[in-house]
């Protein structure tokens, strides 16, 4: 598959002694999530401090990725803490999906809030994460609350974010409130 490839060629470089880059190892680990392989996506992630490589955003994003594509939730958390970087809300937010993903929303509520601590302001998708992850633990209250917090922080929800409270609304059965929210659009 795409990921066995993307380990070939970089085994094939380190044999002719052409060390990938940091682009090279994303690309690789990248494609280890899309194609679920989320434990061969860490162990590149951990063997880049043989060629001294450090991790950059992207390379946590995709490692995170990774594991949310396996439901791997637990690993995500430790990603997010693992890195060594000021704190980005791209990382953060595939930390909330991640964790969404796996209806793990109390976590997912957890990131979000630790975003307010550490001065990482959340964006638009950092919210479409955390009402997705609210939508999937069905619990739509909380999904129509972090919209409305949304909106008094002068973020304007978009189709996704609709979508998203539209879903959780319906997960639970609450039709009338998933009606008002197309009717808002």
């Amino acid at each position: 598959g795409q990921w066995q490839q993307a380990l070939s060629q970089l085994a094939a470089m380190k044999e002719r002694n052409f060390f990938p880059n940091i682009i090279a190892y994303n690309t690789a680990v990248s494609a280890c999530g899309k194609c679920e392989q989320w434990q061969a996506a860490l162990s590149l992630f951990d063997g880049m401090h043989e060629l001294a490589l450090l991790p950059d955003i992207d390379t946590f994003v995709c490692a995170i990725d990774a594991c949310e594509s396996s439901e791997r939730w637990q690993q995500a958390l430790e990603l997010l803490h693992r890195s060594h970087m000021s704190p980005n809300v791209v990382i953060y937010d595939a930390a909330i999906r991640a964790c969404g993903k796996s209806r793990q929303w109390q976590r997912a509520l957890g990131i979000l809030e630790n975003t307010h601590e550490i001065n990482v302001l959340p964006n638009i998708g950092t919210y479409n994460a955390a009402i997705n992850a609210y939508g999937k633990g069905e619990q739509w209250q909380q999904a129509l609350e972090l919209l409305a917090v949304m909106r008094e922080t002068a973020l304007l929800p978009d189709l996704i974010t609709y979508g998203a409270a539209i879903g959780a609304c319906e997960r639970s059965a609450q039709w009338q409130q998933a009606l008002g929210l197309l009717q808002a659009m």
